[in-house]
């Protein structure tokens, strides 16, 4: 594995490389930092050099004190590694910053993995519910939000009990992003263009996963997604919250190289 800091867009950005093959980018979630891919890593590094990194603001890059794009952060992260074309694949919040990428560079866009995804245009939604988590941990310590995430069940599964311990650490890593209210979404610029119309802009095969205990929320997101990207379809994996990747990492890896080896076999236009 090839770790290191990019300095990039006036921040610093940690990120690992491990396989070989085309590139496949992850953007993880906005209260995650990379380690939630670990469950992935193994078999995607069987078939891709799997690029992924830490969201300005957790993990092991930068805080951010002004206002940024992610969007941007992949597109400079990308040509900082010399990675001209990769699939990309985002959950949650990441998977807005994967939309907003796809429609700014689609020439970079080998294909889109869409997992539990929000989009870029509901940015206040997400400021308001993250800074209510940062006000209860100022209130009542950070144990407190980090407990309150846990148990919604959409969010993930109570019986997947591996997986929430996995999650509480992560998040207990990162317990920062909490005192801080979130600057990773606070400081975050989308683009400022009708989502409608940035989806138009997609042009990659784009893959739709949604676990079936999400918030609906998330499935009708993930249905306004299918119709408006070209190229598209949507995929459930059943008995999986939010997190889809950390509770159901079997169905879920499988899912994502069935398609990515679809694609690279028959380049199939969905």
């Amino acid at each position: 594995m090839k770790t290191g800091i990019a300095k990039i867009n006036e921040t610093e950005i940690y990120y690992e490389i491990s396989g070989a093959g085309k590139p496949l980018v992850l953007v993880n979630g906005s209260s995650l930092d990379l380690q939630m891919w670990d469950a992935q890593i193994n078999d995607f590094n069987e078939h891709f050099q799997v690029v992924r990194y830490d969201l300005r603001g957790i993990g092991k890059s930068a805080i951010p004190e002004k206002n940024f794009s992610h969007s941007k952060d992949i597109y400079h992260l990308l040509n900082f590694l010399d990675i001209e074309k990769a699939h990309v694949l985002g959950l949650s919040v990441g998977g807005a910053f994967a939309v907003d990428f796809a429609a700014e560079h689609p020439e970079m866009v080998d294909s889109l993995i869409l997992a539990a995804a929000a989009t870029s245009d509901l940015r206040d939604e997400f400021s308001e519910g993250l800074s209510a988590l940062s006000a209860m941990a100022k209130e009542k310590g950070v144990s407190a939000p980090i407990e309150t995430l846990l148990q919604i069940p959409t969010f993930i599964a109570p019986e997947n009990v591996e997986a929430i311990q996995k999650t509480r650490e992560i998040l207990f890593r990162n317990a920062h992003i909490f005192e801080d209210d979130f600057p990773l979404i606070r400081f975050w610029q989308p683009p400022q263009i009708a989502i409608n119309d940035m989806l138009s802009k997609i042009t990659a095969p784009t893959l739709i996963i949604v676990g079936s205990k999400d918030d609906s929320a998330i499935h009708e997101i993930a249905e306004m997604l299918e119709k408006n990207i070209n190229h598209s379809k949507r995929l459930f994996i059943e008995d999986a919250g939010h997190l889809v990747n950390m509770e159901k990492p079997r169905e879920f890896n499988q899912s994502v190289i069935n398609f990515l080896q679809e694609l690279k076999t028959y380049r199939v236009n969905y």
